[in-house]
């Protein structure tokens, strides 16, 4: 190999290690976030009372639609964890809109019940899940299919 050759891979793998790299604030989004999703999870299995004001009454109903947000807020954080930990940006972007999106849709309810306490934790959540994907969209490399593919193809 010429010297030429060896300065332009040694280039390239410089950049590919930026690009993989994530930024430090964006992984403490995911991980925060994910990890308020999996306790959330947690507690409306667990003590689904916690989750209600005490003049609510837990019932078979309440603890039904308590599975469902379990269910839901379980998969979406554990999913979030696995992508962040495998670096598997495709999902990961996915990921980081389907969030943004249901806490937008979680801020909207909670507007329309009155539930103020809360609503400020869900908008920044939201806002901070948004901001991720976007950086997400806007400067990480797009996946290329795989040297195996193209080295087929020829």
């Amino acid at each position: 190999m010429s010297n030429q050759t060896t300065e332009n891979l040694g280039v390239l793998s410089k950049n590919s290690a930026k690009a993989a790299a994530l930024p430090w604030w964006l992984l403490t989004i995911v991980t925060l976030g994910a990890s308020l999703m999996v306790a959330g999870a947690t507690i409306a299995l667990l003590r689904p009372l916690l989750l209600a004001t005490r003049h609510d009454e837990i019932n078979e109903a309440v603890r039904l639609y308590a599975g469902y947000f379990a269910a839901r807020n379980l998969g979406i954080g554990m999913l979030l964890l696995a992508a962040l930990s495998v670096r598997a940006r495709a999902m990961l972007k996915s990921l980081l809109v389907l969030t943004a999106v249901i806490q937008l849709f979680d801020a909207i309810i909670d507007c329309v019940e009155g539930r103020w306490a809360v609503l400020p934790g869900v908008i920044i959540l939201g806002l901070a899940f948004f901001c991720a994907a976007k950086w997400m969209y806007k400067y990480s490399a797009p996946e290329k299919p795989s040297a195996v593919i193209s080295a087929n193809s020829r």
